[in-house]
């Protein structure tokens, strides 16, 4: 339930680094977000899933509207079919297409996410209700083929690396049935686990024996060294239970990025990930070198130091891949800085590596437009900025340490380098008036041409957040917390608490009037996937000749990325 085209960076981190530390370890790489989007495509998968609904808490109420109750229901999955055969095949390079690619996208997501949201609902109420004939059916129809494909290997160890919120339910519904069926020592890590309260996910669920929280590389290294003394005492990163009580080790961080092998991408087919050619992940830095942002609390994923890894080390790795006919790559940084990201773009065009790739950056003043440049002749197509906010005020109360000014400068400069702008906007932040969110959309609108794709959303208020912690400065007043998952007496809490605040402005209203009235801000390529607009920002060049001068190219490419007005 992530990015159909997103490859699981973390535990190709884990099983090249796992091999290389504990050697008498067999480890393999199971992606079972994008197993299911192609279970979909097979007719036998598809027509099970119906079977479910009786376990929806809404379908005696018939109100959900969910798609599995639909009539049209398989020939929807048949669409969402058919979009994805197309827009894979390198060969036809309809993907390329924008007219085409728009029209099967728009029916093709939409259906992935509905059958998600469906079982979404099913899985959280079916761990709430914990009969067991329920979690057989799950097992017999939705978790078939993941539970022959992991004991097939008879594992000692299953692990399950969460990237979002939407991984959760399904995770702990197949850790429950893995557990009943092979009692295999079950591990729970990713991204999204620091966000949660580890020792009550050991509470609700004797299924997890371990939880890793932040960073994995030495916590699984150190369970797996100690599972036959089971003295785990001294091993970092990871809650567990000891005798009567639930345990949370010390943190340790690795500072030595170098000495992490390169991730093992082996166990992943990349024609399967959605996309006509293979782009991979990497990480030049761990952490936020900013990590001042009043609103994010990003830096419970990582552990509390910023780490870079040498020049050398990367480049060896994208060489790798250079080699494997792989010229697509993105970097998954927190944040790359202006300095960094001109070394490395130098290193690029000193090896002559002809590969194409993307950043997320913050758009400070460091950004000139000759850094810009050189970012593009090395290859980078796209950058997606931590814009956040046109208010001078706004930004700075978000401590984002940008000059509203330089932010429309950069923009316009990197535009005028040949680089696809992305960028990601807050609205409803505490305090902001709603003059000041329509001034946004007057600069918004004003600088459209130099903006390809915006992420727009709601201000969230996260636990952890710096803002948490100076609500009164804001103004802000805490409801009760929001419940996730509750089985019995027990809750597991959302990291988004729910919030007023002195402000009693409807925020969605006045930002769809303001930023979208008209259909002025229309998005060239209709997706949410932010590696197809990369690939379409790419690919813009390349059907002109490799690496041309922008200025040159932009005039012959420019109907290649003209957006329909009017899709049927």
């Amino acid at each position: 339930f992530v990015s159909v085209s997103y490859v699981p960076l973390g535990i190709a981190y884990l099983k090249s680094y796992l091999e290389k530390k504990v050697p008498w370890v067999s480890v393999e790489n199971a992606d079972l977000s994008n197993n299911f989007y192609h279970r979909l495509s097979l007719d036998g998968f598809s027509m099970h899933l119906p079977i479910l609904c009786p376990l929806c808490p809404e379908n005696k109420r018939r109100t959900c509207g969910g798609i599995l109750k639909r009539r049209d229901y398989c020939t929807l999955v048949k669409v969402a079919r058919f979009a994805k055969s197309i827009l894979t095949d390198s060969k036809t390079n309809k993907f390329y297409d924008v007219a085409v690619y728009n029209k099967l996208a728009q029916r093709q997501e939409p259906v992935y996410f509905q059958i998600s949201d469906c079982l979404q609902r099913i899985l959280k109420h079916t761990l709430e209700q914990g009969r067991q004939k329920d979690l057989a059916l799950l097992a017999r129809s939705l978790f078939k083929s993941d539970i022959d494909t992991i004991m097939v290997k008879r594992p000692r160890v299953v692990g399950f690396s969460l990237f979002s919120e939407f991984q959760l339910f399904y995770s702990l519904a197949l850790a429950k049935i893995l557990k009943a069926k092979m009692n295999p020592v079950i591990i729970f890590g990713g991204a999204y686990i620091p966000h949660l309260d580890s020792q009550r996910l050991l509470e609700m669920f004797p299924s997890i024996d371990f939880v890793i929280y932040k960073e994995g590389e030495l916590g699984i290294e150190g369970i797996l060294r100690n599972l036959k003394t089971k003295t785990f005492d001294e091993v970092p990163n990871v809650v567990y239970r000891k005798r009567n009580s639930i345990v949370e080790n010390k943190e340790r961080v690795l500072f030595n990025l170098d000495a992490i092998p390169f991730p093992d991408f082996s166990d992943f087919d990349l024609k399967n990930y959605f996309l006509p050619v293979p782009v991979v992940e990497t990480l030049f830095s761990r952490g936020c070198y900013w990590r001042r942002c009043t609103f994010c609390a990003h830096h419970k994923t990582y552990a509390h130091a910023y780490r870079k890894r040498s020049l050398t080390n990367l480049m060896c790795e994208l060489k790798r891949y250079q080699k494997k006919g792989i010229r697509h790559f993105q970097f998954v940084d927190e944040l790359i800085s202006a300095k960094d990201l001109l070394m490395i773009s130098t290193a690029l065009l000193e090896n002559k590596m002809n590969m194409y790739f993307y950043t997320m950056a913050l758009p400070r003043d460091s950004f000139t437009p000759e850094i810009l440049k050189t970012m593009y002749r090395a290859g980078c197509r796209m950058i997606m900025w931590g814009v956040e906010s046109f208010s001078q005020r706004v930004l700075t109360l978000m401590n984002k340490g940008t000059n509203a000014e330089s932010v429309v400068r950069i923009l316009k400069d990197a535009h005028q380098a040949g680089i696809f702008n992305f960028i990601f906007m807050i609205q409803g932040f505490p305090t902001q008036t709603e003059k000041e969110i329509i001034h946004e959309g007057h600069i918004l609108e004003k600088n459209l041409q130099y903006v390809d794709g915006v992420s727009m959303v709601s201000f969230k208020l996260l636990a952890d957040a710096p803002i948490f912690f100076n609500r009164k400065k804001f103004g802000i007043r805490c409801l009760k917390r929001e419940v996730i998952l509750k089985i019995g007496n027990q809750k597991l809490f959302s990291e988004k608490i729910p919030f007023v605040c002195k402000e009693k402005i409807d925020w969605t209203k006045i930002a769809k009037r303001c930023w979208f009235s008209n259909g002025k801000f229309t998005h060239q390529i209709a997706t949410g996937e932010r590696v197809h607009l990369f690939l379409h920002a790419a690919h813009k060049e390349q059907a002109c000749g490799k690496f041309q001068n922008h200025k040159n190219a932009q005039t012959k490419c420019s109907s290649i990325l003209k957006a329909p007005q009017n899709i049927s």
